[in-house]
């Protein structure tokens, strides 16, 4: 059985499960399986009318979304290669990898990034999300295929010349799956309920594709920001047990807690200092007596009030695409909230290494 078997399995069985949700404010938007197992079924009728088979690359450009992901899986179980690209970057750029793709069918979530798309491209093979879930259902098992097959085109960031699509086949997501599954299963150990993952970051990466598929795979939701200027409204809304990250955001958490922090009442603000050295001690190994009192006073009236305001379930953070500080990293232990950083590219699957 492939990954595409696994999580199309998953969305069918189950019917009354909403796998997917969308954030919309403080809304949670939830996609029942019986809906994505129909759009993944329009969209296979509609790209097979449009004489896409196997093999064939098909572009799909559109922000994280429901429909999005249903997209995604119906390219993958015609056989189809997925070339995800990021919605917000220039439509310049975007005609340039979609010259490299050559791509059967180029699909936009609407008419105004396809006509954006469209000015700089005209012989674009382009159909919007509104046509495409409008196509005569299939109900079949996905498209068999072989382990040196491309599954995936996902494109880099282009910062050392042109972007460049990165081929990877269905060994390599089948090989990573499974290894990311066991690894969340060893951190996050058996909780006997679905983890709940909130993601903000886009799924043409690989990193987050890796995610995205990885909750598919493992048959647990995941709660998709829809407006980043909304971020923490959703994310606060959503009471994740982890999500990933880039060190930007958590930077920008530190830096604005300790910002507001300066505004408290004099003896809080001596307090917070005094613990933020005591704990740099503990963790080198150069503890004082009075260190333990100091933390246990810090955590009671102010670390345990900055945890439940950043996330109050909150187990872990995970970290990427680019080295996070130390002192970043620190500082959310001492709160209670251990961040793991993950290293790896696009041509290792995104995932190599995790401390």
């Amino acid at each position: 059985m492939t990954f595409v078997d696994r999580m199309l399995g998953f969305v069918t069985d189950d019917p009354r499960k909403s796998l997917l949700v969308e954030m919309h404010g403080v809304t949670k938007v939830p996609t029942p399986n019986s809906d994505t197992s129909d759009r993944i079924g329009r969209a296979r009728g509609f790209l097979r009318a449009q004489g896409v088979v196997k093999g064939d690359r098909v572009v799909l450009v559109a922000p994280n979304s429901a429909r999005w992901v249903a997209a995604d899986l119906a390219i993958l179980a015609e056989g189809a290669i997925s070339v995800p690209m990021y919605a917000r970057q220039a439509p310049a750029e975007l005609a340039e990898m979609m010259h490299d793709a050559e791509p059967r069918v180029v699909i936009a979530s609407d008419d105004a990034l396809a006509e954006a798309i469209r000015g700089e491209w005209p012989e674009a093979p382009l159909v919007t999300f509104e046509a495409l879930f409008r196509g005569d259902v299939i109900a079949e098992p996905a498209v068999s295929r072989a382990d040196d097959d491309v599954a995936t085109i996902i494109y880099t960031s282009g910062t050392s010349g042109a972007a460049k699509g990165v081929m990877l086949t269905m060994a390599n997501i089948d090989a990573m799956l499974p290894t990311v599954t066991a690894s969340l299963e060893r951190l996050m150990g058996k909780r006997g309920e679905d983890d709940v993952v909130f993601h903000y970051l886009p799924f043409c990466f690989a990193g987050s594709r890796i995610v995205l598929w990885t909750c598919l795979y493992r048959n647990n939701p995941i709660h998709m920001s829809t407006d980043l200027n909304d971020l923490k409204t959703e994310f606060t809304a959503a009471r994740p047990h982890y999500f990933l990250n880039v060190p930007t955001l958590l930077e920008r958490i530190k830096n604005g807690v300790e910002d507001n922090l300066m505004d408290q009442n004099p003896a809080v603000v001596a307090l917070y200092e005094r613990a933020k050295r005591a704990y740099r001690r503990d963790v080198c190994g150069r503890g004082r007596v009075a260190d333990g009192m100091i933390l246990a006073a810090a955590r009671a009236l102010i670390f345990n009030k900055i945890k439940a305001k950043i996330g109050p379930r909150l187990e872990c953070l995970i970290c990427g695409s680019a080295p996070l500080g130390e002192d970043t990293q620190v500082w959310f232990e001492m709160l209670g909230i251990p961040v793991y950083q993950v290293y790896g590219l696009t041509e290792t699957t995104a995932i190599a290494t995790m401390d």
